[in-house]
């Protein structure tokens, strides 16, 4: 009976803890990161406006190969989304929404359902650094749910989420690169340069 009144106690004890754990433990995490993009605007803009194309820059899908995802909506308009899920055996699942989009900025939202509820809600700053080349300022803030909490108290949000938006950056500077050497090379080969006779 000793026993059994000292194990309930533990219990009782742990479980205060871990309650006291998630009442001062963050609510919320906050990342950003920027990177100059060796291509103009322009062709920035192609690939971060239109969510059909991140999965060529993002570093989940190598992350989930077996995710699935769902495009719906108009590239380069609000409301277009993505839906996806972590595969068959995951009973994760989430949303991907494009909310505001002009040529300086896009906001997007990211809601997580199922086994772990979570949003994030993030912004990239477009901005002209010169006519070759663009830079991008992400920033983004998740949601922690409540019975995760405690787990962030000594845990760095650089930890967590940042190298991800630092691996997204460097591919799409790759990706801008590739799209703007093509429509180098399409422009040149309509309008290729006049050769002087002698």
């Amino acid at each position: 009976m000793k026993i059994f009144r000292i194990s309930l106690f533990t219990i009782a004890l742990l479980l205060l803890l871990y309650l006291i754990l998630s009442l001062i433990g963050p609510s919320s995490i906050k990342v950003s990161s920027s990177k100059i993009i060796n291509a103009p605007q322009n062709i920035v803009i192609r690939e971060i406006a239109d969510l059909s194309r991140w999965s060529d820059w993002s570093p989940y899908p190598l992350k989930n190969p077996l995710s699935k995802s769902q495009f719906s909506g108009a590239p380069f308009h609000s409301g277009q989304s993505i839906l996806w899920t972590d595969g068959p055996a995951s009973m994760k699942q989430g949303i991907l929404k494009l909310d505001k989009f002009d040529m300086n900025r896009i906001e997007y939202s990211v809601d997580i359902q199922k086994t772990a509820k979570c949003k994030t809600s993030g912004q990239i700053d477009i901005l002209i650094n010169d006519f070759k080349t663009t830079k991008l300022n992400w920033s983004a803030e998740s949601s922690i749910p409540f019975w995760k909490r405690p787990g962030f108290i000594f845990k760095s949000n650089e930890a967590s989420m940042n190298p991800d938006l630092e691996i997204s950056l460097t591919h799409l500077d790759s990706i801008c690169q590739i799209r703007y050497s093509a429509e180098l090379a399409r422009q040149f080969s309509l309008n290729p340069p006049t050769q002087i006779e002698k």
